[in-house]
């Protein structure tokens, strides 16, 4: 077995590593190296160039989806699976989460995802425009303290990378159980001129695949805003 450390240094500069303040968590176990060491290399995704949708999943999907901050996965390896149709590209910067997701993927035998090990903006920043069908950002980091907020992954500056990929009426699903962010996102996502709303709602959408996450913050009564916009950028 390989040192901890092996293949665990994320895609993303150092300045956007103490973005993070940390990208790895409790030691990773001996298996959850073996699948850091032998899955990941096999659907990775190289952000030092453009990237090139139909190279990445061998020319067999015209429809794209990308999840930003997947945590443990258990949404987009679920989502995935029941959208066979969709190239699925995850990310994330703690690699605790990215060997959760490689397990299932390995596992349950999903082929339609890749993996970004890193930040998303790297990936944003080389997609080509007008790309992507849709785009989730589920319960990410709120950031409470104002000092923090800075690193809120919703901001004018993430919006317009996600808008310039999106796909004309391409989609954008955010949701939140924190209100304070609720309500800051719901600020950013209507000042933004290249999103329209399509759904605002504490009732997730049909196609919702739950999560433990979620569960457990209902059992805490914490209920969650969906919100769905569309983009409307002409390119």
């Amino acid at each position: 077995m390989t040192d901890n450390n092996r293949n665990t240094k994320p895609a993303m500069s150092e300045k956007l590593m103490r973005s993070f303040g940390r990208v790895q968590g409790r030691k990773l176990s001996q298996q959850q190296e073996w699948f850091v060491d032998n899955v990941l290399p096999k659907v990775a995704v190289d952000v030092q160039s453009d990237v090139d949708l139909n190279s990445l999943f061998d020319n067999k999907y015209n429809k794209f989806c990308i999840e930003i901050g997947f945590g443990k996965g258990e949404h987009l390896a679920r989502y995935a699976k029941k959208n066979e149709d969709f190239g699925f590209i995850g990310c994330e910067p703690f690699i605790n989460g990215v060997s959760r997701l490689l397990k299932y993927l390995h596992e349950e035998d999903v082929c339609n995802v890749r993996v970004l090990h890193g930040d998303a903006r790297l990936l944003l920043d080389e997609l080509g425009d007008s790309s992507i069908d849709k785009i989730f950002i589920l319960f990410p980091d709120p950031w409470p303290k104002a000092k923090h907020h800075k690193k809120r992954i919703i901001s004018k500056e993430m919006l317009t990378l996600i808008c310039r990929v999106l796909k004309k009426r391409g989609v954008l699903e955010v949701a939140t159980d924190h209100v304070e962010y609720g309500q800051w996102i719901a600020e950013h996502l209507e000042e933004f001129d290249g999103l329209v709303k399509d759904r605002v709602s504490e009732i997730p959408p049909d196609d919702w695949v739950r999560t433990n996450y979620q569960a457990k913050a209902e059992k805490q009564g914490r209920g969650a805003t969906f919100f769905r916009y569309l983009n409307i950028v002409e390119k």
